[in-house]
């Protein structure tokens, strides 16, 4: 049976996963961090984020792009005792750029492998990694 505990934990961690988006589409350098243990890793294919600081920087790194697009799908949670948790969330990521003249959108399918601790009674990311399950690139349709 469900606990009225783990239900709230589900749903916090629901709205921590789903808080990431917003902070790299806004560009919001507060928000998107916010959402990271000052510990934290996050591994891309571009090489591993290393600590609070460094995640700050990133929302500005997407400034780059015209527009950018993070929809959270699925997202799954196995607890591991009353403070940490593993999870599994599907992302579609749409990257706005141009290029010669030309609105292209780059559009990426991803799962996130988190692990998640709880600091202070409020859940973060300790560890995101970024899987790439396949991309595409093509002209912006209108």
């Amino acid at each position: 049976m469900v606990t009225t505990d783990e239900l709230r934990d589900r749903a916090e961690l629901r709205d921590l996963v789903e808080g990431y988006a917003p902070g790299a589409d806004t560009r919001d350098g507060q928000v998107y961090p916010d959402v990271f243990t000052e510990d934290a890793v996050l591994h891309t294919n571009r090489g591993d984020v290393r600590g609070r600081e460094a995640l700050l920087a990133i929302p500005s790194m997407l400034g780059r792009y015209v527009a950018t697009m993070h929809l959270v799908a699925n997202h799954h949670v196995v607890f591991a005792g009353a403070d940490r948790a593993t999870g599994e969330t599907y992302c579609v990521a749409g990257h706005m750029y141009e290029r010669e003249g030309e609105r292209r959108v780059y559009v990426m399918m991803i799962r996130y492998d988190d692990q998640y601790a709880r600091v202070d009674g409020a859940w973060k990311i300790a560890e995101r990694r970024l899987n790439l399950l396949w991309d595409e690139d093509h002209p912006v349709q209108s």
